[in-house]
């Protein structure tokens, strides 16, 4: 895979955007809370603002290669207590994206070492705060799920499979 993107690869949300984000965000809060789906975040921030991260970068990220988002407007419990989800944010060339969102600059892709990874294409970063983002890039899923990438975060004590953004790429396969 090599770097093809030449165009801006910062996303910022415009106001129907953000107003789409806050009310799909608050539907998945209440519906997973309700199903007693536990949220598996990274951090000290709130459940509802993973939420409202999570669905802004998956939509960030579906207007970056102008794709329709179609995991973004999934307002249903995840399909395990764990919160896994087994159908991927976006699909894009019949490719099945994971899309992670960092608040931090320099954040790191992570993939729970739990979740069932074999339905999944790549796995997308996205870093920001709501309503601005930047795409990073993807890695595919045989890259990043290996041994050699299963690591504790450095304030965590679950391993998790960690790639750097130099190791990101915007793939051919998924340029329309």
């Amino acid at each position: 895979m090599t770097k093809t993107i030449k165009r801006d690869t910062k996303i910022i949300l415009n106001k129907e955007e953000q107003a789409l984000c806050r009310f799909i965000a608050k539907r998945r809060y209440e519906t997973a809370r309700g199903a007693g789906v536990t949220n598996s975040k990274k951090g000290e921030q709130s459940n509802e603002a993973t939420d409202l991260e999570g669905v802004s970068a998956e939509l960030a990220f579906a207007k970056f290669y102008k794709a329709y988002p179609s995991g973004v407007f999934d307002i249903g419990a995840r399909s395990s207590n764990k919160g896994e989800d087994s159908e991927g944010d976006i699909i894009i060339n019949e490719r099945t994206i994971d899309v992670k969102a960092t608040k931090y600059g320099t954040g790191r892709l992570i993939a729970a070492e739990w979740k069932d990874h074999s339905h999944m294409d790549y796995y997308a970063l996205v870093v920001g705060t709501f309503p601005k983002y930047e795409v990073k890039g993807l890695i595919s899923t045989e890259e990043l799920i290996q041994d050699k990438r299963l690591k504790c975060l450095p304030n965590g004590t679950n391993k998790v499979y960690q790639a750097e953004q130099s190791e990101l790429n915007f793939p051919i396969e998924l340029e329309s």
